[in-house]
């Protein structure tokens, strides 16, 4: 609940500085370009913070409407009594709606798809590989900022709904993760 009310809050405060245009000229919007990035991302998991990796490529068809492409670099551990561990790049196509694309802060809400085929190494050194890939749905919001013509910051609040059963165990990668990156438009 108090992560709710400090979004809320922050989106609130925030909000009235994203009306200032950054940016006079079109040619300096990032509509139309190509940006490649990395990011960083931390999942609150039930009984540890999980921080992984993520790359990406963004494109931005005009000043409101782009497509991105992410893979998350995961290895987590789990199960019960023995640990398990789980190497998964979860792979998401996204489709990103710009709600102020030439402000200080240009929010954005995206959705879409995740793809994910997860390696498990048990205790004996076995490797079990899951035979299709596993499907899951997305969606957040986020914001960016620019930091120089071809340089953007941003940062997203995403909902991942992925789950998959493996040897009996049940492995859930679905709730909030925080991410923050830079993208290098061109």
């Amino acid at each position: 609940m108090k992560k709710r009310i400090l979004t809320i809050l922050l989106i609130i405060v925030i909000l009235p500085a994203a009306s200032i245009p950054v940016v006079a000229d079109e040619e300096e919007t990032h509509h139309g370009k190509l940006g490649l990035g990395f990011d960083m991302n931390l999942y609150p998991g039930e009984e540890e913070l999980e921080i992984f990796a993520g790359l990406h490529a963004r494109l931005r068809f005009n000043e409101t409407v782009g497509v991105e492409a992410e893979i998350h670099l995961r290895s987590i551990s789990s199960g019960d009594g023995d640990l398990v561990d789980i190497t998964s790049q979860p792979l998401s196509f996204s489709l990103m709606y710009f709600l102020l694309p030439k402000s200080i802060l240009a929010f954005y809400l995206f959705g879409g798809i995740t793809f994910s085929k997860p390696t498990v190494q048990y205790p004996d050194s076995t490797t079990e590989e899951i035979g299709e890939w596993e499907r899951g749905l997305h969606g957040g919001i986020g914001i960016e900022t620019p930091l120089s013509s071809s340089l953007v910051l941003h940062g997203e609040i995403r909902y991942n709904n992925l789950s998959f059963t493996l040897s009996g165990f049940e492995f859930d990668y679905s709730g909030l993760t925080y991410s923050g990156g830079l993208s290098f438009y061109f």
